[in-house]
Order: C-alpha cells, then structure tokens, then sequence
C-alpha cells in the first residue's frame, strides 16, 4: 500500500543567518522546523527530518532523523532527499519541505498530489503567482533512484532532478504561505505572522 512520506530539509549551513542551525531557531515560542512539523505531520503517514547537525535537538521535534550519506556530505536539498532512499518505496509519494517555512498550507499535500495524479506528472512544486517553489517538491518514490548519478555528476539542484521526468508547477493564491525563514528580516516577518494568529 503506497504511503505519503514527509521529509523536512534541515542539512544546510544557514549561512545567510551567520551560520546558525535555522531549523532550530526560537519563533513564537517553539523552534522554526517544529513549526513545519507540525504544518506537515497531519497530511501525511510519516515524517523524517534531514539534519547533518544538532540531531539530538532535532530529536526532540521529529523521532525519525536522517543525515547525508558521506559521499555526498552538505551537497544540498538532493543530498537529503537522496539520504531519504532507504526508507521508501517505489509507490510511495515523497512531500520534500524545508525546514524554515512554518506557514505551509494545511492542505498542501492534498492539493499537490490531486494535481500530480490529475496530470499524471511524477512531480509537482507550487508556484504563488509570484515564485516557483522547488524546495516543496512533491515527487514519486520510484524517482529517488536517479538521484546518486546527478550527485556523483555534481548536479545538486532540485531544478537538475525535475528535468529528469514530467513535472509541473501547482497553482496556490497566498504567496505568505511560502515564506522562507531565510535571514533576520523574513523572520521577524514570519514571526509577527505567526503571533497574529494566534491572537
């Protein structure tokens, strides 16, 4: 029976924030990535989160920790999702998201997959109207195999998988769902966002 399977990317350096572990960084009261968590869990079977470090605080927000396989240590999103290969099944459907975007819409999954089946793509990412947002890739597990030549190729951008099979952008109204958690500004942004929320 094919599952959906979550992966929340938390691997990289968080350079444009000094270098800080982005996933783990205070907002409205609860780190960034246990946002998304949260975002996500409900819309799909199982979740794991991608993180090269702080694992044991990572631990905290999702049980099921993966980490890049050495030979493609920190090359980026593909890495992770390529660490995610043993976990999967060629029928199972993967919804990649990142971990500094705690806004995601509630229905993101339900939304992504109607639009791959209806199209009959083997991946889809949405798109605001404003931007294209491959870091929310949805993809089919049988696809992840592909991934070892493009990294040993040294080709680590999501946009170099997606040229690899039929893929299409989903149309979704509120760019705020999108916001990435990328410097200090975004995420005062996202913050204030957040608290208005839950006011």
């Amino acid at each position: 029976m094919s599952r959906i399977i979550g992966l929340i990317l938390s691997g990289g350096a968080g350079s444009r924030l000094g270098g800080v572990n982005k996933g783990l960084v205070d907002i409205a009261g609860k780190p960034l990535a246990a946002h998304v968590y949260d975002r996500l869990a409900p819309q799909v079977d199982a979740v794991y989160l991608s993180a090269n470090h702080d694992q044991a605080a990572y631990r905290n927000i999702c049980a099921n920790i993966i980490e890049d396989q050495p030979e493609f240590y920190r090359d980026g999103p593909l890495a992770g999702l390529h660490s995610l290969i043993p976990y999967v099944d060629a029928d199972d459907l993967i919804q990649v998201v990142t971990c500094d975007a705690p806004l995601l819409p509630r229905d993101l999954v339900a939304v992504q997959q109607d639009y791959l089946r209806a199209h009959q793509l083997d991946a889809v990412w949405p798109s605001d109207g404003e931007r294209d947002h491959y870091g929310v890739l949805m993809v089919k597990g049988r696809c992840l195999p592909e991934l070892t030549q493009l990294l040993k190729d040294q080709k680590r951008r999501i946009r170099d998988f997606l040229t690899q099979m039929n893929s299409g952008a989903v149309p979704f109204a509120d760019p705020t769902a999108f916001i990435n958690g990328n410097d200090s500004a975004a995420l005062e942004r996202i913050a204030t966002i957040l608290k208005d929320k839950t006011c």
